[in-house]
């Protein structure tokens, strides 16, 4: 009984958040955006609420010695922008497009007329919740894992299996970037990414990475 509460309640979080995210297509605005491009800087006042509609865009943080940290990347029908729209505080992380992507944005204006749908306001609670957990959990792979582990840790939470099984990450991440998500340096990064390489378990191009091996990449 208590399984089945779970998937039903699960379940019912989970139209929420679509209800919410169908609502802010139909009364945002598309936007279009480069590869590069920002959807806002860090000290920007929030001017819109975000979904992703196609593309990557990751949340970052500068961390004031020259390089930055990675708290999200965001993907198709997730939300961006909500904690300081919902505060009214400037942005205290920048957005920035590491695909040609597209959005849905509302306004805060907007956002508040919205919000008087109880559906729609639980969605957005729902949303909140999730990122927390989210953060708290990268938290605990940050610093608790060892370089090794926090770079497998991401690379295979981006990555997809092709139709031979072979995990796939498409996006051209340069090792400066992959760094970044996991808050070590580039010369650590690509040391380990090049001893992986020789020993077979993995593969990258300018525009791929391949993974032949997930199990030995995370193995404690």
């Amino acid at each position: 009984m208590k399984d089945i509460y779970n998937k039903v309640f699960i379940d019912n979080n989970n139209e929420l958040i679509d209800f919410t995210n169908e609502t802010i297509r139909r009364y945002g605005a598309i936007k279009h955006y480069n590869k590069g491009e920002f959807l806002f800087k860090e000290g920007d006042l929030p001017g819109y609420l975000y979904v992703v509609n196609t593309g990557l865009i990751k949340v970052s943080q500068s961390i004031g010695t020259g390089s930055d940290i990675t708290f999200f990347l965001k993907t198709v029908n997730q939300g961006i922008g909500l904690s300081e729209s919902l505060l009214g505080t400037k942005r205290l992380r920048y957005a920035q497009c590491l695909l040609e992507s597209t959005v849905s944005a509302v306004s805060l204006v907007d956002l508040l007329i919205l919000s008087r749908d109880p559906r729609f306001l639980h969605g957005l609670l729902l949303r909140v919740a999730k990122s927390y957990l989210q953060v708290q959990s990268n938290l605990a792979v940050y610093t608790h894992l060892s370089l090794r582990l926090r770079l497998a840790h991401l690379l295979k939470n981006m990555s997809s299996p092709d139709e031979h099984g072979i995990l796939r990450i498409d996006v051209n991440f340069s090792h400066e970037e992959l760094s970044n998500f996991i808050g070590s340096s580039r010369q650590k990064t690509t040391r380990q990414l090049n001893e992986w390489k020789q020993q077979g378990l993995i593969t990258y191009s300018r525009k791929e990475i391949l993974i032949f091996d997930i199990d030995a990449l995370t193995e404690q």
